[in-house]
């Protein structure tokens, strides 16, 4: 299953929601390109968020790697006026981080592979028949590295969680169990 360095239809949500879903994906993304707690790097992690946020405002298409790293590179006004007064000098590590991952890892991120939807895997998309309960079994073990895993992991719950917000219910929907 694919997923987006920058989750889709993110520009469509309450501004506190895309802030908040923003942050995971750049938690994720600053983990895959060794970001570790230090003061430069939760620098770094605030302006890839806030990169994520501006080109979800920016445009309606999904948004991979490219964008992201193009939306830097190129200093977007829109991104240096939402900064404030961090330095932009940090864009070009950014951009070696996030060039370094597309090109270690973009067929996690950019493949042609069915994309990353709860609907699909609750089978809540009309394809499962009356009367059947759908299971859907995911394998991670071939992803690769633990920050691999992580990432995608983390993507899969923020959809979950995504649905949860937009279909509620007051009866059981279903049961995500996962195993180490």
């Amino acid at each position: 299953l694919r997923i987006g360095a920058v989750p889709e239809v993110i520009g469509n949500l309450p501004p506190h929601q895309r802030a908040q879903i923003a942050q995971f994906a750049a938690q994720g993304l600053g983990t895959m390109m060794g970001m570790k707690g230090t003061a430069k790097d939760l620098t770094s992690l605030a302006i890839l968020s806030k990169s994520i946020e501006v080109l979800a405002q920016l445009t309606t298409k999904d948004v991979g790697l490219l964008e992201l790293i193009e939306i830097l590179a190129e200093q977007d006004d829109a991104l240096v006026g939402e900064l404030g007064h961090l330095d932009p000098k940090l864009f070009k590590k950014i951009v070696e981080g996030l060039e370094t991952l597309r090109l270690n890892h973009g067929a996690l991120l950019n493949s042609t592979d069915e994309p990353l939807r709860a609907e699909v895997l609750l089978g809540k998309d009309g394809t499962v028949p009356a009367g059947k309960t759908p299971v859907t079994i995911i394998s991670t073990k071939f992803l690769g590295d633990a920050e691999r895993v992580d990432f995608w992991v983390s993507q899969l719950l923020v959809e979950m969680s995504r649905y949860c917000s937009r279909s509620p219910a007051a009866t059981l929907q279903s049961v995500l169990f996962l195993d180490e």
